[in-house]
């Protein structure tokens, strides 16, 4: 029993560091995917949530954010508007804290809905619809996922070197002392890891 519990342990406790957030959405859109309309196209820069999202045959582009503008935070395009119409933008959600766009597109939001439309050609301007900025909470739930990542790639290790050690033509008492060994070197790649994507990358441990 005390031999399973040797092995047992040391995994339980990389596992308990801690627990994954999971995020549903409707639709996911990934960058670089273009949406044509009779007067212009949008090419999304980002990986994007909505409820849905619908293309209508006057030009205008309907994106249901209700309830995910936390979630997704900045809803970013690259735009060409070909001048040849107005081509309108609909944000049905809260009232973004920001809206950077061309000068010759103008942005309005009554009635719960954010309201972008492009009267004029314009060739690559980055739109933002902004509903917030990344906040400590999410940076932290950020660096907690990449943390469990590698508490998962920890446990292979270590289980990894458990079943070869245990395979092996060792007394159980030095199999014992290989695993602990075992044990050590995980953790400390663990921590190593943790610090090096923490310099590398700003992301808290």
């Amino acid at each position: 029993m005390w031999k399973r519990s040797a092995i047992l342990a040391p995994t339980l406790l990389i596992l308990s560091f801690l627990v994954p957030h999971v995020y549903a959405a409707s639709v996911t859109v990934a960058p670089n995917v273009v949406i044509n309309t009779i007067y212009g196209r949008l090419t999304t820069q980002n990986s994007q949530i909505y409820n849905s999202f619908t293309v209508y045959s006057n030009g205008t582009v309907y994106f249901d954010v209700r309830g995910l503008e936390h979630s997704q935070l900045v809803y970013s395009f690259s735009v060409i508007s070909y001048g040849n119409g107005t081509m309108r933008l609909l944000f049905p959600g809260i009232l973004p804290i920001g809206v950077q766009r061309a000068s010759i597109a103008s942005a309005s939001y009554s009635g719960g809905v954010e309201r972008v439309s492009y009267l004029a050609a314009v060739s690559g301007d980055p739109l933002q619809v902004v509903y917030g900025t990344l906040t400590g909470e999410e940076i932290r739930s950020t660096g907690f996922l990449i943390e469990f990542g590698l508490a998962m790639v920890s446990v292979g290790l270590f289980g990894g070197f458990t079943l070869i050690i245990w395979k092996g033509k060792l007394s159980d008492r030095d199999k014992v002392k290989f695993i602990m060994v075992a044990l050590v070197v995980t953790i400390v790649m663990f921590v190593a890891l943790q610090i090096a994507l923490s310099v590398i990358g700003g992301l808290p441990v």
